[in-house]
This record gives structure tokens, C-alpha cells and sequence, in this order.
């Protein structure tokens, strides 16, 4: 893969949709911001644990985040 010069820092948010119909917003701060050059979201899940959320990364098992009562699964895809 090529390397991305010049990729800004920035407060990115996304939206995650349960299959109940609802939706969550994700802000992360002094995330990298792509823009519309990918399809994905990068979270970093260090970054996450640092301010106190719960983040599965078992590849044996559960892979995303749990805010609360709910579970927000990771993707993962190897290239």
C-alpha cells in the first residue's frame, strides 16, 4: 500500500445504526481524518480504554465496544 502524506487531526464522528432502527453517534477527538477517501472508520481502541470505554478485542470472541448496555461490533477486515 502507498503511504497518505498530510492526513489531519481532527474531532471525526460516525454513526452506528443498531438493528433496533437506533442510531449512535461516535465522536472521537485527535482521531485521523480521511475524509471521503474511505469507505470505514479508523478507532483506535488504546485510545478508547484511555478514557474509559470498554472495548473487546478478543479475536477469540467478542471484537467492538460496549457503551453501556449495548454491544457495537468491530469489522475487521486483513488485507
Amino acid at each position: 500500500m502507498e503511504t497518505i502524506a498530510d492526513v489531519p487531526v481532527a474531532t471525526c464522528a460516525t454513526v452506528w445504526q443498531h438493528h433496533r432502527e437506533i442510531r449512535f453517534l461516535l465522536v472521537f477527538h485527535e482521531a485521523l481524518y480521511f475524509g471521503n477517501s474511505m469507505d470505514h472508520s479508523l478507532i483506535n481502541p488504546n485510545q478508547m480504554r484511555h478514557h474509559g470505554i470498554d472495548v473487546c478485542d478478543n479475536w477469540e470472541g467478542d471484537f467492538g465496544i460496549v457503551p453501556e448496555d449495548i454491544f457495537i461490533p468491530f469489522d475487521s477486515v486483513c488485507q
